[in-house]
């Protein structure tokens, strides 16, 4: 259903590189969302979930 919709199966398929990472990372920590997230997250949790979605 992706592939019919054009929607990108991850990050890499916008551009996204290892490199950008530690902007993201910094980006995502700062986001006032994540304080209400239930689960307290890592700046290593967060580069892991990028990696993932590479």
């Amino acid at each position: 259903m992706a592939d019919r919709l054009g929607v990108p199966r991850g990050l890499a398929e916008l551009g996204v590189t290892e490199a950008d990472f530690p902007g993201l990372v910094s980006g995502t920590l700062k986001d006032v969302c994540l304080s209400t997230n239930p689960r307290e997250a890592s700046a290593g949790d967060v580069t892991a979930l990028f990696a993932a979605a590479l």
